[in-house]
């Protein structure tokens, strides 16, 4: 899995694509997809650290990668809520 993240900075734009879809299609309950701490701290670390690259293929690796993290990762985001809490 980690080889797969990694490949969202690769320079050729299948090997991106691919890492996506072969991550996309893996099960839900895959034990890194479940884990809080992964997703926050590996797999949304890594996407916004690639927002701030000035290279456009990794740039776009970044949003292949938010877009797997909300597809499959949404309810494990440390940053979203399930609405119980109080607004103030």
């Amino acid at each position: 899995m980690l080889f797969l993240l990694n490949s969202f900075k690769s320079t050729w734009s299948l090997l991106r694509a691919s890492a996506y879809d072969l991550l996309y299609h893996m099960p839900n309950e895959h034990s890194l997809f479940r884990d809080k701490d992964f997703v926050n701290s590996v797999m949304y670390e890594t996407a916004m650290s690639y927002c701030n690259n000035p290279k456009a293929m990794v740039s776009e690796g970044a949003g292949l990668l938010l877009k797997l993290l909300f597809c499959k990762c949404l309810p494990k985001l440390s940053f979203i809520t399930d609405g119980t809490e109080r607004q103030m």
